[in-house]
């Protein structure tokens, strides 16, 4: 094996020194000029781990929440709640984003209606509040309807053209 610094052929055992954010083996030379790495007792190899069924089920319950939360979003005028209820409460910007755990600017900003938070941040203002800041998210019928009703879940660039087509043609009687 040759020293990966200089190019010179290792005689005995390799040196693992760090560079910057890089591993590498040198000689003894080297070595002694760079810091050297405590060689590691057990391979560095990963180890396959093995999913058990309750890591399963713990990943399908995790996705559902994922899936529910998908579906909620901030109740209107989100803004003036979070501030009316921080009042009422008495509580200072500063001591809701410590509660929460987000900045004092971010909670500013969140007041000034200029920023939604995070789902799980949003919780936890429901949590220290004590008000409801999320509602299901409810999907409205599309109001366009379809010129064409495919025979098959797949268009043809030709139908696809043919709709958009019709559209403008819809457009411009307009």
């Amino acid at each position: 094996m040759n020293c990966e610094i200089c190019g010179k052929k290792i005689v005995g055992k390799p040196n693992l020194v760090k560079v910057g954010g890089a591993f590498l083996y040198a000689c003894d030379e080297c070595a002694k000029k760079l810091k050297k790495v405590p060689q590691l007792e057990q391979s560095t190899r990963p180890v396959k781990k093995v999913v058990t069924e309750d890591k399963r089920t713990e990943r399908k319950v995790a996705s559902k929440q994922i899936e529910s939360e998908l579906k909620l979003k901030p109740v209107k005028e989100f803004a003036k709640i979070v501030k009316e209820a921080r009042e009422k409460q008495g509580l200072s910007i500063l001591q809701l984003s410590m509660a929460v755990g987000l900045k004092e600017s971010t909670l500013k900003k969140i007041e000034a209606g200029k920023l939604i938070p995070p789902i799980e941040s949003i919780k936890k203002m429901e949590r220290v509040l004590k008000v409801a800041l999320l509602e299901e998210e409810k999907e409205e019928p599309s109001t366009e309807t379809s010129l064409l009703k495919p025979k098959s879940a797949n268009l043809t660039l030709g139908e696809v053209l043919d709709i958009h087509g019709r559209k403008r043609e819809n457009d411009s009687r307009t």
